[in-house]
């Protein structure tokens, strides 16, 4: 099962920036770890692959953040 939704379906909403920002946090050394075997095969364009990958899940949680923020901002 994928925990990114549990992890933001089940925290309470004023948390729920802080899912998003862990979620950030994990997925840049799990990127780093994708791209070792591309790079070490010297395959470039599945690295580029994996590249725009984890960059659209890094701007995806960064825009989760931003319109969390907003929430919060707009309901205190």
């Amino acid at each position: 099962m994928n925990p990114i939704p549990w992890l933001l379906w089940f925290l309470p909403k004023k948390y729920r920036k802080y899912a998003y920002l862990i979620l950030f946090i994990l997925t840049i050394p799990l990127g780093v770890l994708l791209l070792f075997a591309p790079l070490s095969e010297g395959d470039f364009s599945q690295a580029l692959v994996v590249i725009v990958i984890i960059g659209i899940f890094l701007i995806g949680y960064w825009y989760g953040w931003k319109q969390e923020e907003k929430k919060n901002e707009s309901s205190s």
